[in-house]
Formats: C-alpha cells, sequence, structure tokens
C-alpha cells in the first residue's frame, strides 16, 4: 500500500464464485418444484396427537386451534434429552375454539385416540385428570387459553 491502491487485480474466488451460484440455482429449482408440486400450508398447519391437521382434513375441519390439555405431562427437567422435552407435545388435540380455565364449561375438541392408549383414564372429554385411577376422575385440570396467529396460548 506504500505505492497505492494494486492495478493489476483479479478474480481470486472463481471456483467459489460458481459454486454459490450452482447452489442458489439449486435452490431456487427445489423451492419452485416444492410449490408446484406440494402444499405449503401443511407447513403452517397444527397436528393433533394422531396426525390429523386441525382445521385441514376432514376428521377435523371443525376444529381449526390445536390445544395441549396436558402441557407438562412426563416432562424431565434435569434431562439434557431433547426427546425428554418433546414429552410436552405428546398429547395435543384440535379444538373449535380456545378454552378457559373453568373446568365446568365443556371443551369441544375432536379427542386423539392416542389419549386413551398412552395414557388410559387421564383423559375424558377433553380434559385432563392428573390424579385419575379407575375408581374416581380427581380434579380437572385446565388452564386458559387465547388464539395466536396459529395456536393457543395460555393466559
Amino acid at each position: 500500500m506504500q505505492n497505492g491502491p494494486v492495478m493489476n487485480r483479479s478474480c481470486t474466488d472463481c471456483i467459489c464464485c460458481l459454486i454459490f451460484v450452482a447452489f442458489v440455482a439449486g435452490m431456487t429449482g427445489t423451492a419452485a418444484y416444492g410449490f408446484s408440486k406440494g402444499n405449503p400450508m401443511l407447513l403452517l398447519t397444527a397436528w393433533d396427537s394422531d396426525g390429523n391437521g386441525c382445521g385441514y382434513n376432514e376428521t377435523t375441519k371443525d376444529f381449526p386451534y390445536l390445544y395441549w390439555p396436558a402441557p407438562n405431562y412426563n416432562i424431565n427437567t434435569s434431562s439434557t434429552n431433547p426427546g425428554d422435552y418433546m414429552a410436552v407435545f405428546k398429547f395435543s388435540m384440535c379444538v373449535k375454539s380456545c378454552p378457559t380455565a373453568d373446568t365446568a364449561s365443556p371443551v369441544q375438541c375432536k379427542q386423539p385416540k392416542k389419549f386413551d392408549l398412552d395414557a388410559p383414564g387421564k383423559f375424558k372429554n377433553c380434559t385432563y385428570y392428573p390424579v385419575a385411577n379407575t375408581l374416581t376422575n380427581g380434579p380437572a385440570f385446565r388452564y386458559g387459553s387465547q388464539l395466536s396467529k396459529f395456536r393457543l396460548l395460555e393466559e
């Protein structure tokens, strides 16, 4: 730099530039193929425990929102395994509207079959009973929720 800028300049990364252009072209082609042959709405659809898209298919067309009746069910907070945290999402169901914390009002939902298989007796009429046994349901657990852009959030 003592004699000013170098006048004889050239591209030093031609190969990297070609690789980058090929990558951008490949990603553009992949995105175009995905939008033309696929259904982008599936990326934004909420899914219940049985794999039904809330408000997406005939089974759940009247139940467009996703609700977790037992958000802390079986979670191990001391674990470092990400799979343990996925237990929060294990029990989800499609509902017609946002449930309230009032356990006397019914929740209008499509209760997944998985609830009865994985936690028999704990869910009845789309409400979670944490201390349920064969003799009694025990107290119901429900939290109030509010509508978010695509999901129901706890109040």
